[in-house]
């Protein structure tokens, strides 16, 4: 398969998405394995790494647990790693793609385009008719990114100066009072609710 960049648009099936953290925690979203398998793949999906270099030309072995028993192996190279802006990874077994993912920062948020660039157009085209399928999927995949980044950006923001203040982005009836009454966000992913703790 191809290892350098096809850089078609006909060859790509794109999502976006603005997150609600800068780059820098995106990016280590990314960065560290342990975070990385909590979100990565649709809902109901979890991970096994067997191996993760996180590097230019590292490689990124794991496999994924489906909500029905399936394992589907999965193996990557890290082809471009650059924490301000751009991760390119190259899924080498089929199918084969090239996943760039950027990050732009807009004032305390990301913009996050995810574009898989397929072999050719003729191959995209084969993934088109199942378009809503596969944008279902990253769409899932990024609402898991999105839920892992306001769990952190939560966390990150109690102290016991401000223990009490509340997540001003949350409306009150996201909110709940935890017993010794500090307010905690309703984290929703995909009609699955459940509150922090």
């Amino acid at each position: 398969m191809p290892t350098s960049q096809v850089n078609n648009p006909n060859a790509v099936i794109s999502t976006q998405r603005v997150l609600s953290s800068p780059p820098r925690k995106v990016f280590a979203a990314f960065e560290q394995p342990d975070r990385l398998a909590q979100w990565w793949g649709p809902i109901g999906f979890t991970n096994t790494f067997e191996q993760f270099d996180f590097k230019p030309g590292g490689r990124w072995v794991f496999v994924m647990h489906g909500p029905n028993g399936a394992n589907y192996a999965n193996e990557s190279v890290f082809r471009e790693i650059q924490p301000d802006t751009r991760i390119v990874i190259e899924h080498v077994v089929k199918p084969w793609y090239r996943l760039t993912v950027t990050r732009t920062a807009r004032g305390d948020q990301t913009h996050l385009p995810w574009d898989p660039e397929f072999e050719s157009p003729e191959v995209a085209a084969k993934f088109r008719p199942f378009r809503p399928l596969s944008a279902t999927a990253n769409e899932q995949n990024l609402n898991r990114l999105q839920s892992l980044l306001a769990s952190e950006n939560y966390w990150s923001r109690r102290s016991p100066i401000n223990a009490r203040r509340a997540t001003p982005s949350i409306s009150a009836q996201e909110r709940r009072k935890s017993s010794n009454g500090v307010l905690l966000p309703r984290l929703c992913c995909s009609g699955i609710a459940f509150t922090l703790r």
